[in-house]
């Protein structure tokens, strides 16, 4: 009877021992898919208006020298905030703004990897793999600022504003906003977030003529309206936000002046829209 009764403690003594070495295994696999990188204090995702230009002309390269800090331009041409399968295609779903929340939060970014790894390094997507790189090797722990830059795509995608039965619906662009801030707040409390609207644009369709996103609706609504519907959830959420479509009071007659295509910044739109940053993140204006 003893004896069996040590073979059982022997047997539960060794379960546990295994369970424990289990759990070591598996947290020091996710301890080293964290970022190594803690020399970035401010981390910028957004889509091609801060991701394109990345010379001293572009807009992050600016507002470093701005902030007189070290910022990651983790933005990528073409993302959104929602994952918009089907409308985009795979690497850009990937690179949408909920997905790389959710690597960012898991510490693995094995899925944009896998993704990005099947595209040939085009003009297009040259700085993807190098980017993306990069903001694997962050380490959020040490991240103060995370400035979020979308919208304009899931615009031109038509995705869905709002779903009133469910305010975290990720299939709509305020639900997955909330979802976003919740997911980063959780695992980052420290993180200061910034979110920046859209700003006034006008595509252009295949014939030439300017598509106004004041008159044109692409399936989700106006651009103002997703504008607006991101200022109701910073507000709600209680993050703070930059308005570029207000602030730069752009319109039918006067956006040629600030973007070079209807749609991304001209060198003189991307210096107002450093300053305009650079001033409300420095708290000198409201």
């Amino acid at each position: 009877m003893v004896k069996k009764k040590l073979e059982i403690l022997n047997k539960c003594v060794a379960a546990i021992l295994a369970l424990v070495l289990f759990c070591v295994l598996v947290y020091g696999a996710m301890e080293s898919e964290k970022g190594t990188d803690d020399s970035y204090k401010v981390v910028c995702l957004g889509d091609s208006n801060f991701g394109n230009v990345r010379d001293e002309t572009g807009i992050i390269f600016r507002l470093e020298r701005k902030l007189n800090t070290k910022i990651l331009n983790g933005a990528f041409g073409g993302s959104t905030l929602v994952t918009t399968e089907g409308k985009r295609t795979e690497y850009q779903s990937v690179l949408s703004m909920y997905n790389l929340a959710i690597s960012i939060c898991n510490h693995n970014f094995g899925v944009q990897k896998a993704s990005i790894d099947t595209l040939n390094r085009s003009s297009k997507t040259e700085n993807y793999v190098e980017t993306l790189d990069k903001l694997a090797n962050v380490n959020f722990d040490a991240v103060e600022l995370l400035i979020i830059e979308h919208g304009v795509n899931d615009y031109l995608s038509g995705v869905p504003i709002k779903n009133g039965d469910d305010l975290y619906d990720t299939s709509t662009f305020t639900g997955t906003l909330r979802s976003v801030i919740n997911m980063l707040r959780k695992e980052y409390p420290q993180i200061r977030i910034v979110l920046v609207t859209p700003s006034y644009c006008s595509p252009t369709a295949a014939d030439g003529s300017y598509r106004y996103c004041d008159e044109t609706d692409y399936g989700g609504g106006y651009l103002e309206e997703y504008v607006n519907a991101e200022l109701v959830v910073a507000e709600e959420m209680g993050v703070e936000i930059v308005d570029l479509y207000h602030l730069l009071d752009m319109n039918q007659e006067n956006f040629d002046t600030y973007l070079y295509d209807g749609l991304h910044f001209n060198e003189y739109g991307r210096e107002i829209v450093a300053d305009i940053l650079a001033e409300c993140l420095l708290g000198d204006t409201e």
